[in-house]
């Protein structure tokens, strides 16, 4: 059967047109994510996802099922993990509720490191699947290697893969369990499900590009589903989108008479926007509590115990990667990062006027006292062990700032990240900016890039 992806419905003509049959509606990356993120426009909360999947299966009217790719929690602070526990105990209970066929295990839930028994013996209802990771029989988890799954009249095959094989391997002989080679074990359990299936999906997490090419070539495979970004490709459809639980993805299937296998597919993204649909009201409720339990508890973040401060901070970049990961790595590879070493080249590392554009939150003014953005380091007063440790806090704090970071452009992030993790009910305040072409002219004005084109530089920092 060959895989026939369209781009488009309809695009094969009126005689041929796209009739879709059947969905498998699916999520993932939402990261503990349990309220709306706030970047720009508020997108995503699991009381409004509740709404908009029931929304979209009441205007489908077609055979369904729902699945999540996995990467539902994430382990904040090793030291203090009641927080991700809380989080990871609420998810799933609202997974559950709302009626999830299989939920894959992914990268994300293998960091969660001892923990991970804690947060599968807590969801006994929930059907987990990994095709993987073999836990002993005293850990009283609901985890199978693959489920069979019903749409309609069809049987669906789901199953779910967590890489890399070295780093499996390496988390299961350290927290109890068995943690195999990725390719090998998907080989196995299609073999298992033989012609039990009319046709099989499987959803990745961390698996390297080499083993992405392998498990291609293992027969039996309908569809892959990752949420690693990259383009789609025969066999493989890209989930990235779905990050922090802003999105629900369907795969819209036309399945005919003549053959149990979809004869093409349409992937669809649908955005789940907080002003265009109502939350479910009990899923609400399920999610305040949540948020008033994490009220109890500080985390860690870059630069040690985190304090709640009385006003927005510059947090500097590294505070961004645990959630925004996929925009720091682009972020890494632009000029924007390195900014500061041109004042070095040049002997400016403490002229004003050219710090304001070369760092992040610059004040001519004392680190600290203002909003803790990058401000012109003071040298050591005494060498009292007292001062000594002050010195290097500060001047940590201030290397976090000595480049142009993501706040630079989108504003201090202090609020933002406080709504989060559920330490704020700010969430207009907490909305992180979108710069315009007049905030890039600020810096990138005639004296100092004469050749400066607002829509190319978009292009080239995308994210």
């Amino acid at each position: 059967m060959a895989f026939a992806p369209i781009t488009a419905a309809g695009q094969q003509g009126d005689e041929d047109r796209f009739k879709p049959t059947h969905v498998l509606y699916y999520s993932g990356e939402l990261r503990g994510e349990m309220w709306p993120c706030g970047c720009s426009t508020n997108m995503g909360g699991l009381a409004y996802r509740a709404t908009k999947i029931a929304s979209m299966r009441a205007t489908d009217k077609l055979p369904n099922v729902l699945i999540d790719l996995g990467n539902f929690c994430r382990l904040t602070n090793p030291k203090n993990p009641e927080p991700t526990l809380i989080t990871a105990d609420t998810t799933l209970k609202i997974f559950d509720m709302l009626g999830y066929d299989a939920v894959g295990l992914g990268k994300k839930e293998l960091f969660l490191r001892d923990n991970l028994k804690q947060v599968l013996e807590g969801a006994p209802d929930v059907k987990f699947v990994s095709s993987n990771l073999i836990f002993p029989e005293d850990w009283k988890v609901n985890v199978e290697r693959w489920r069979m799954l019903n749409i309609g009249d069809k049987k669906v095959g789901f199953f779910s893969l967590v890489g890399d094989r070295n780093v499996v391997k390496a988390f299961g002989n350290k927290y109890g369990y068995e943690g195999r080679d990725p390719v090998v074990a998907l080989a196995e359990s299609i073999e298992q499900a033989g012609d039990a299936t009319d046709f099989n999906v499987v959803g990745i997490s961390g698996l390297s590009k080499r083993e992405i090419e392998e498990v291609k070539k293992i027969p039996g495979i309908y569809l892959i589903l990752t949420t690693k970004k990259m383009d789609p490709e025969s066999k493989l459809y890209s989930a990235h989108q779905l990050e922090s639980g802003k999105r629900i993805g369907g795969i819209y299937m036309e399945i005919n008479e003549i053959t149990p296998k979809p004869r093409r597919y349409f992937p669809s993204i649908s955005t789940v926007l907080v002003d265009k649909v109502e939350p479910d009201a009990e899923i609400q409720l399920m999610v305040a509590g949540a948020h008033e339990k994490l009220n109890e508890f500080r985390e860690f973040d870059a630069h040690g115990p985190y304090v709640k401060p009385n006003k927005n901070y510059y947090r500097g970049a590294f505070s961004c990667l645990p959630c925004h990961e996929d925009q720091y790595k682009q972020w890494t590879g632009t000029a924007h990062s390195q900014s500061f070493r041109t004042l070095v080249r040049d002997d400016a590392e403490s002229k004003a006027e050219c710090l304001s554009c070369h760092t992040t939150g610059f004040e001519n003014g004392d680190a600290g006292q203002s909003n803790a953005g990058y401000a012109i380091p003071q040298p050591m007063i005494d060498d009292s062990k007292q001062a000594m440790v002050l010195y290097h806090t500060e001047k940590a704090w201030l290397l976090s700032k000595r480049m142009v970071g993501c706040e630079a452009c989108h504003g201090p992030g202090t609020t933002h990240m406080e709504v989060r993790r559920g330490l704020s009910t700010k969430v207009e305040e907490g909305k992180m900016k979108i710069p315009t072409e007049a905030d890039c002219r600020v810096c990138h004005d005639p004296q100092n890039d004469p050749d400066f084109d607002f829509n190319s530089a978009r292009v080239a920092i995308s994210h």
